[in-house]
């Protein structure tokens, strides 16, 4: 997987713009842990970037750690379950664009293999999903355009394979039809769309030679920008920072009572949404679940005996609404917008 990254990357920036790295960076590392830190011009955006990528990834604010920024989610012996490996490859960075993938195993009896990929607008800290840079239409058309070419690919490596090896990937083929297209990078001149993570349990090592891996060239589909995309790809002459994603995930700032906190809100699928939120004064992640229905927005910590919950207006920009703590006996403000 690895060397088609570094093709991917290599063909995705070979006609990118002259820049120099707008984010500059230091790498954190501790075993098989490495974790980069981002700096730059706009304190804003790097923030929003970095608070992002922690709380995704390491459930932990920087600064907040007691011996290591990797504490929170390390494989520990007490209850067998964490991360044994986060390493990074930073694929774009070029002063209107991050675009990074981590290469994670994690253990919980057994072992897991898999990718994290995140595309980011460095003017405002923004993450990039790839229906943020198409119109409606246009989305729909390139979706079906990945799925034929996955399964053109997949269906002709796969007759060639032996037979005894085939019944091991009955499953893929329908994970690459509902594939919701997170895993993808970003340059100046396509797009790199991944589907290693089809794969369960690090799968996509065993059977390397057929991943469906997809570069798409500029070409085959600017026609189906909206204004957006069309900035990313250097097609108009805005400026990227001006731009803002639509869709989650996303940061939010505020406060819960008088303590301001950092919450971060994604939707898994269509009917779940997650969220995990940290006090600013401690740094340490806080993991909510719940829904959102009709702007209406529940999450708790545990669907049958929650110890908090939140319900709130859920408005795109804006969060508010009630935090309660078990039983209800307490409540909170909650009052947060993006940034």
């Amino acid at each position: 997987m690895k060397h088609f990254l570094i093709l991917v990357c290599t063909l995705l920036c070979s006609l990118c713009y002259a820049q120099q790295d707008s984010l500059s960076y230091k790498i954190i590392s501790e075993g098989d842990f490495n974790f980069p830190v981002f700096s730059g011009k706009d304190s804003l955006a790097v923030q929003k970037i970095n608070q992002l990528l922690q709380l995704s990834e390491l459930e932990l604010l920087k600064g907040h750690e007691k011996k290591s920024i990797f504490e929170a989610v390390a494989y520990n012996n007490t209850d067998m379950m964490g991360r044994t490996d986060i390493k990074e490859d930073i694929n774009v960075n070029n002063g209107k664009l991050l675009s990074l993938e981590f290469e994670e195993a994690t253990s919980g009896g057994t072992m897991y293999y898999y990718s994290k990929y995140y595309n980011f607008n460095s003017q405002n800290g923004d993450i990039i999903r790839l229906s943020d840079l198409f119109t409606p239409t246009g989305y729909k058309v390139f979706r079906r355009l990945v799925i034929r070419r996955r399964m053109a690919e997949f269906n002709e490596k796969l007759s060639k394979m032996d037979s005894n090896l085939r019944s091991d990937l009955n499953d893929i083929a329908e994970c690459y039809r509902s594939d919701s297209l997170e895993d993808f990078s970003i340059g100046d001149v396509g797009l790199g769309i991944y589907g290693n993570n089809c794969f369960s349990k690090g799968g996509e090592q065993k059977f390397d030679e057929i991943l469906p891996d997809c570069v798409f060239r500029l070409a085959e589909f600017r026609n189906y920008l909206n204004d957006y995309g069309k900035c990313v790809f250097s097609l108009n002459k805005d400026s990227i920072g001006k731009y803002h994603s639509g869709s989650l995930p996303q940061l939010y700032y505020g406060t819960i009572g008088k303590q301001k906190i950092c919450l971060l809100l994604n939707s898994s699928n269509v009917d779940i949404i997650d969220a995990t939120y940290t006090y600013l004064k401690y740094g340490i992640a806080i993991k909510l679940r719940g829904g959102l229905n009709n702007g209406q927005l529940k999450l708790s910590d545990d669907e049958d005996d929650p110890t908090e919950s939140i319900e709130a207006k859920f408005s795109g920009n804006a969060i508010t609404g009630t935090w309660y703590n078990k039983g209800k006996t307490k409540s909170l403000k909650v009052l947060l917008k993006r940034k």
